[in-house]
């Protein structure tokens, strides 16, 4: 499923799977050399929503029963990293690529199925794009802040 789904990828965003992910590293280094000490993407996506209830990224296994969102969001534990793409029959193991992978990943659930961000992903999924898809406008009333101040420095970068 997941190269299926990588190559789907590919095709929407007109660049390798393998490239985005190297830019979402970037963005991480930026974020880490902004913050002066070393950072995650995790971190990054903590910065930026703020004190939120739902996080697009769920530090957690991927729970076997009833899951609380329903809007696509990534689950990443031991057990691996997964994408939940809006019910518990459309999950996708993310068997490589990590973290990278899955946000994009879920970036590409949200376009295919034509969603609107949930206020509570909108920050982290405002990079993703910005990284993924550069030409695309984002509203301004929809960029926080923090969010104005990070794109900025990762603009000058990429």
């Amino acid at each position: 499923m997941e190269e299926i789904v990588c190559i789907e990828v590919e095709l929407c965003f007109h660049s390798s799977i393998v490239d985005l992910e190297k830019k979402l590293v970037t963005a991480a280094e930026v974020f880490s050399e902004k913050e002066q000490r070393e950072s995650t993407l995790l971190d990054l996506m903590k910065h930026l929503q703020g004190k939120v209830t739902h996080s697009l990224v769920i530090e957690a296994a991927l729970p076997a029963g009833e899951v609380q969102v329903m809007a696509p969001h990534i689950y990443t534990s031991t057990d691996g990293t997964f994408v939940f793409a809006g019910s518990l029959n459309e999950v996708i193991r993310v068997s490589s690529g990590g973290l990278q992978r899955a946000l994009i990943i879920c970036l590409l659930i949200y376009y295919v199925k034509n969603l609107e961000y949930p206020s509570a992903f909108s920050q982290i999924l405002f990079v993703v794009q910005k990284i993924v898809l550069p030409g695309e406008i984002i509203p301004r009333g929809l960029v926080s802040a923090r969010l104005r101040k990070f794109l900025t420095v990762l603009n000058k970068i990429l």
